[in-house]
């Protein structure tokens, strides 16, 4: 107990490190648009790319906890796993995604429906995501390469799957784009957000190095409301590893990876085990005191 007491001390030491990184809304209209529009959209595209480039181990997501790899495979499996539970995919289905980037989305959800169209700006990564779901076989996977700005599907879905673009559009990009799949889609369709949100206000990333807008809960659900969609549901994705200092530098080495990897799915069940310890013991810090992966299930009213 007291090890642990210890330790959460270390983690409340990190919250100072955030404070700085990001800005309330004031200085830039993005719900009307701005002149330098097109400078965001390249900052959020060029920032991933190196990403991509620089830690390709990562797959192109974010480890919010600084747990490496070991984290990234242990998100993947958590929301893999909760977003079947929300949603019913069955062979019968077809599914759209947007933004599908490496293809991790469509190599977990392909095989579970009839077709998916996978929809990425980043020749790379669809060029990474052809390769892969070449050598797994997956033959039901159409790509192609468009932004969400342009994007206008040429035939219905029956489920659409927003991969966590929505934060990097300004307002009104992202309300044109729910017109235009509003007027697509069929009557019973599902329309899937995977978003990072604020608990508490909108804000803009400050000394990051991409653009990106952190919306509420309710400014989100509305902007959904105005393009006719209805909210069925909000979940968080997954549960954070929201670890101490020590215990990051342990998850995040390579080793601890290939452990993780090896021994998995046991090893994502004790994960999510520690997860739900640390966050009872000395509760949430750092980021995720205010942020928040949520997947946002709607359907489109009539």
């Amino acid at each position: 107990m007291l090890v642990w007491r210890f330790l959460a001390r270390k983690a409340l030491k990190n919250n100072a490190a955030i404070k700085g990184r990001y800005m309330i809304q004031s200085n830039k209209d993005v719900s009307k648009g701005d002149s330098s529009k097109e400078n965001d959209y390249r900052q959020s595209y060029e920032y991933w790319m190196k990403q991509t480039a620089e830690r390709p181990e990562l797959l192109g997501v974010s480890d919010i906890g600084g747990c490496g790899l070991t984290e990234i495979l242990y998100r993947h499996f958590e929301e893999s796993r909760h977003l079947r539970r929300l949603v019913s995919f069955d062979r019968q289905k077809t599914v759209l995604e947007l933004g599908s980037g490496n293809g991790r989305w469509a190599i977990a959800l392909a095989p579970l429906v009839k077709h998916y169209e996978a929809v990425d700006f980043s020749q790379p990564m669809l060029d990474i995501a052809r390769a892969r779901t070449a050598l797994l076989k997956l033959d039901n996977i159409t790509f192609c390469r468009a932004t969400v700005q342009d994007y206008i599907p040429k035939t219905s879905f029956d489920i659409v799957y927003l991969s966590g673009i929505t934060q990097y559009l300004h307002d009104d990009d992202l309300l044109k784009l729910l017109e235009r799949l509003h007027r697509s889609l069929g009557p019973n369709a599902t329309l899937i957000d995977r978003s990072t949100v604020h608990r508490r206000q909108r804000i803009l990333t400050g000394q990051q190095d991409y653009f990106c807008i952190y919306r509420t809960y309710e400014e989100l659900e509305q902007l959904f409301k105005d393009a006719g969609f209805v909210l069925d549901c909000r979940q968080q994705s997954y549960l954070f590893l929201n670890m101490p200092g020590i215990m990051r530098r342990l998850l995040s080495c390579r080793q601890c990876a290939s452990i993780v990897s090896f021994t998995a799915p046991f090893s994502f069940h004790f994960l999510r085990a520690l997860a739900k310890v640390s966050r009872q013991f000395w509760g949430p810090t750092g980021e995720v005191v205010d942020f928040s992966h949520d997947f946002f299930i709607f359907h489109r009213s009539a």
